[in-house]
């Protein structure tokens, strides 16, 4: 028994880590957005009733609170119960002992969050540009101030999540619905946890499989 099913997303997996240290540090506001969402269309009919979150992280601070989060955002609607408080350390890595104390728990979904990659770029911008001219005077003097106000390098952190839900309400666990989301440089661990958690509930709900 495996929560898994293939899926044709051209992403490159990197780890099984909510946020690293690196986007922790930036003072800049932080752009999110769903890229990519995907749902099965023979999906069980929704909306689900009980519904766990899972946040694949290596610190257990950052878990919880990203769990607590999107239980927090599935609102009143839809009960919601984070995995922490369901599972020992010795049976997160066991999959049928997921599984059965999630179902003990009246759980029929379940969702996984994990950041997949987090891509860091560097641009140079060369300040001004200037083509030839007509007129020397006009060029020569665009150009010398050109060449002497010098460039500078602005970098770009992306950090992308992928959630996945499954479905744990029949005999067998079926993969419903998979998102990706991008957040451009995140001050914080904080920010990605909410607008991800935000992004992807609100998209369940407007596609009925959350209330």
């Amino acid at each position: 028994m495996i929560l898994t099913k293939n899926i044709t997303v051209r992403i490159k997996p990197i780890a099984i880590v909510l946020i690293t240290s690196c986007a922790l540090s930036l003072s800049c506001s932080a752009r999110s957005k769903l890229f990519a969402t995907w749902k099965e269309p023979a999906a069980p009919p929704g909306p689900f009733s009980k519904v766990a979150a899972i946040a694949l992280a290596r610190d257990e601070a950052t878990r919880q609170v990203a769990e607590d989060e999107f239980v927090r955002r599935l609102g009143n609607n839809t009960e919601g119960v984070s995995s922490y408080s369901i599972l020992t350390e010795a049976e997160e890595g066991d999959v049928e002992k997921v599984v059965a104390k999630l179902r003990a728990a009246g759980v029929d979904a379940v969702a996984v969050m994990r950041l997949i990659e987090e891509e860091n770029s560097v641009a140079y911008d060369p300040g001004s540009f200037y083509r030839p001219s007509y007129s020397f005077n006009s060029y020569y003097g665009g150009v010398w101030s050109a060449y002497h106000d010098p460039g500078y390098l602005t970098t770009e952190i992306a950090v992308r999540i992928e959630t996945a839900l499954y479905s744990l309400g029949g005999t067998k666990e079926e993969l419903v619905w998979t998102g990706y989301s991008e957040t451009l440089d995140p001050k914080s661990a904080q920010v990605v946890i909410d607008d991800v958690t935000r992004l992807v509930v609100r998209e369940l709900q407007l596609e009925k499989i959350l209330r």
